[in-house]
């Protein structure tokens, strides 16, 4: 297990849960809505048969895959609920980029013949953030900006350091190829969030 991979992936679990400081967390989502961040081997029988994913690369996958959903979902929320066309337009960006990067990463599943079941609902502390969306009011557009600059950054690093060091070649190439649209998502909302009074 790449002791790099694994820092990265518990620090973006802690930052996600220390962004939401007050918020009591959430019940489980729908199917499809958002993937759980916190994920056990044991979920994964199939680990146990497929030699060519170890634990850090289903870490890895379940991760990237979590924080599409949770982005997408995020996403819809921003595109009824901010008050700019500039954030919105974020969101209709986000929306697009994530679902292609969704798509991407189940076809290299698929491609690489490795046989992982995603999670597909949301982890308490995703559900925690869309809340805290939903009562922003107000202090929408703030709120969702912080929460994609924090989203983005752990993304970014966890896409670069795997696609630097992952145990897979077909995964490294998912993230080589998918840090650079994250990185774009992370650039616009430092801008937006600079511009924001």
């Amino acid at each position: 297990m790449k002791p790099r991979i694994e820092w990265l992936l518990c620090s973006l679990a802690l930052v996600s849960a220390c962004n939401d400081r007050g918020e009591q967390p959430g019940t489980r989502g729908t199917p499809d809505a958002g993937a759980s961040l916190a994920v056990s081997p044991t979920a994964h029988p199939e680990l146990t048969t497929n030699s060519a994913m170890n634990a850090a690369t289903l870490r890895f996958v379940d991760t990237v895959a979590a924080a599409n959903r949770y982005e997408i979902a995020a996403a819809h929320k921003a595109k009824i609920h901010a008050g700019t066309k500039a954030i919105r337009d974020l969101a209709d960006t986000i929306i697009k980029d994530h679902e292609k990067a969704q798509d991407d990463l189940e076809n290299t599943l698929k491609d690489a013949s490795l046989r992982v079941g995603v999670s597909r609902h949301l982890s308490d502390d995703q559900q925690a953030k869309l809340d805290a969306l939903d009562k922003a009011g107000t202090n929408f557009d703030r709120t969702y900006l912080e929460q994609q600059i924090a989203a983005h950054q752990g993304a970014l690093a966890l896409l670069r350091d795997y696609a630097g060091s992952g145990d897979n070649a077909a995964l490294a190439g998912f993230a080589k190829r998918t840090a650079p649209t994250v990185e774009n998502h992370l650039d616009v909302a430092r801008h937006l969030a600079e511009a924001k009074p």
